[in-house]
């Protein structure tokens, strides 16, 4: 009788890792906005467009 070998599942940390990355990336980006904001400074173009608003919209919004 021929058996099959299981092969062990490979479990990848990167995906996990680049998601938690990219919401820190948002959440760092929201902090930095709402500080710019509440000052009455313009925040980074950067930290816009990680948050997905177009920065030459952001004075109109």
């Amino acid at each position: 009788m021929h058996t099959l070998a299981l092969k062990p599942q490979s479990f990848s940390i990167r995906p996990v890792l680049a998601w938690f990355g990219t919401v820190f990336a948002v959440f760092d980006a929201a902090l930095a906005v709402s500080a710019a904001a509440e000052s009455h400074r313009k925040p980074k173009e950067r930290d816009l467009r990680t948050l997905g608003i177009n920065p030459a919209q952001y004075p109109n919004l």
